[in-house]
C-alpha cells in the first residue's frame, strides 16, 4: 500500500491535499470540461482543450509520467549508463531537447505514447531548432544561437 502523501500550498497553509484528493480533483476536472461552438455547448470526451488554464500543467504531468517510467525501467534493468545519457534531455511542454545523446532518437517511441506526434528538428549532428532558437556548434566547439521562426521557415518552403 502506498503512503498517503500530503501536499500543501505552503508550510503555513491549513489546506492539505492527499494524493487521493488530487487524483479525484484531476478526474473531476478532466471529466467536466465543456466547450462552446456555434452557440452550442459540448462536453469534451477525449483529450483536453489546449486553451484551458489546466492544459499545459496536465500535458506536462502526462509526459513526465512516461519519461519517469522509462528512466525507472532502465534503472530496474541496471542500465545506469543509458539512463545517465538522458541527463541532458530537457522538455518544455511537448518540445524536447536532448544534448549529446546520439541514442535519443532510438528510444523516443519507447518513452512517449504512440498518440504523441514527434517531429525531429535536428538539422545535423551540430545543429537543431528548439522552441524559438536555432542552436549550432561551430568548428571551435562553441554554441551559437539565433532566433528561429518555424512559421517563416514553413512559409519559405511553400
Amino acid at each position: 500500500m502506498r503512503p498517503n502523501v500530503i501536499f500543501t500550498a505552503d508550510s503555513d497553509s491549513n489546506k492539505k491535499f492527499s494524493e487521493t484528493d488530487i487524483i479525484k480533483m484531476l478526474d473531476f476536472l478532466i471529466d467536466n470540461i465543456f466547450v462552446t461552438f456555434g452557440g452550442r455547448v459540448f462536453q469534451q470526451t477525449v483529450g483536453i482543450p489546449m486553451g484551458t488554464n489546466c492544459a499545459p500543467l496536465l500535458a506536462d504531468l502526462f509526459l513526465y509520467y512516461y519519461e519517469a517510467d522509462f528512466i525507472q525501467e532502465l534503472l530496474r534493468k541496471k542500465d545506469k549508463k543509458l539512463a545517465i545519457s538522458f541527463n541532458s534531455t530537457f522538455r518544455y511542454k511537448d518540445y524536447v531537447l536532448s544534448l549529446n545523446n546520439t541514442k535519443f532518437g532510438d528510444y523516443v517511441e519507447r518513452i512517449y505514447p504512440i498518440e504523441l506526434e514527434i517531429k525531429n528538428t535536428t538539422d545535423t549532428v551540430k545543429s537543431a531548432s528548439y522552441l524559438d532558437l536555432h542552436l549550432q556548434i561551430d568548428n571551435e566547439g562553441r554554441l551559437k544561437t539565433k532566433l528561429y521562426d518555424k512559421e517563416m521557415i514553413s512559409a519559405s518552403q511553400l
